[in-house]
């Protein structure tokens, strides 16, 4: 069946570069920056993303029956900002998390919140640099230093 290259493959064969693409089932990469694009796959690239979209307008439309009627103008792919999704009815209220959280506090109870603050890069960097600078500090004030030292930053950061 008839092709289509891409800049990419075009790219890779001018340097004489071979790339290798391995699946299982014929439909498995239909489409994809290595692998051959045929006018087969393309069609069946297309059938696959119609029939999610579909699913996802069948979703959104049971989750909200108001929306069943203007489910198209709703359900096109484009992003809104809340003020725009609230108009349109993809949203009921707009408010933070904490304001949420206290809107349901007369109906629930809410034992306890806890705010959970993100690090920055800096900090996760000077957090494994203090890591390492307190073991070699440890290590040589005990007289344990091996001849191939590394210390061991921690496992993982947050």
């Amino acid at each position: 069946s008839r092709h289509t290259d891409t800049k990419f493959q075009r790219s890779l064969k001018k340097h004489d570069i071979d790339a290798y693409l391995f699946t299982a089932g014929k439909h498995k990469r239909t489409v994809d920056i290595i692998g051959e694009v045929t006018e087969e796959n393309k069609q069946k690239l297309q059938e696959e993303l119609d029939d999610m979209h579909r699913a996802f307008k069948d979703h959104v439309a049971l989750a909200g029956p108001r929306l069943k009627d203007n489910i198209e103008e709703v359900a096109s792919g484009e992003y809104w900002v809340a003020v725009q999704a609230k108009e349109l009815g993809l949203v009921d209220e707009i408010m933070t998390s904490d304001e949420y959280l206290e809107s349901i506090c007369q109906e629930n109870e809410l034992i306890e919140i806890v705010e959970k603050k993100r690090r920055t890069v800096w900090s996760a960097f000077h957090a494994i640099a203090s890591s390492i600078m307190k073991n070699a500090a440890e290590s040589i004030s005990s007289g344990k230093v091996p001849n191939d030292y590394r210390a061991a930053p921690p496992m993982a950061v947050a």
